[in-house]
């Protein structure tokens, strides 16, 4: 497992296609986290060996804590095959190794597994068997895992409304009324 930086149009291009696509792993994303929070942004590519083939990205934002050291936060995780433990296994121990050299004391990931999904009436149509596998492959490679919120108690909300949109964010965020934007 090779890590490498992207540039914002290769990790847009990945993103876009990425089947755990959603806006927090956006350029856009980085965009308002640089301006609104004061983050630092970099657009990581996970390649694997020999075949030099792209399987994974994240967006990594990260601040200054002190002395040097740094955290990273990758919201909504990285965007990969989840059900791949060797997969999981790979980046994480590659990401350690990089970010303890770069002097960050720890990231936090908030990955978009997919638990189930309902309709909009609230009924389960469908259900991913394979949560409690995924959850143990990250806390095996030292992930902490705080449980599932009720409501907000984490950076990003556990519930997601997914809606397939045939315009770009930008276009349909300026189509909004101007007191929705503040």
């Amino acid at each position: 497992m090779k890590i490498i930086t992207l540039s914002e149009e290769e990790f847009n291009r990945f993103s876009n296609n990425h089947k755990y696509n959603t806006f927090y792993q956006s350029s856009d994303y980085a965009e308002f986290a640089r301006e609104n929070e004061q983050y630092d942004v970099h657009y990581l590519g996970f390649v694997s060996e020999p075949t030099n083939t792209l399987i994974g990205a994240c967006l990594m934002l990260y601040r200054p804590l002190f002395w040097g050291y740094k955290y990273a936060y990758s919201p909504r995780g990285f965007l990969i095959d989840y059900n791949n433990s060797e997969i999981i296994d790979d980046i994480s121990n590659s990401l350690k190794r990089l970010l303890k050299k770069q002097k960050f004391v720890f990231i936090t990931i908030d990955p978009f597994i997919v638990a189930g999904e309902r309709d909009r009436n609230g009924n389960v149509i469908q259900v991913n068997n394979n949560v409690n596998k995924i959850l143990s492959d990250f806390k095996r490679n030292g992930y902490e895992h705080f449980g599932f919120n009720i409501l907000n108690e984490t950076l990003l909300p556990r519930w997601n409304v997914v809606a397939k949109l045939n315009r770009d964010g930008r276009t349909i965020f300026n189509s909004f009324d101007d007191n929705v934007k503040e």
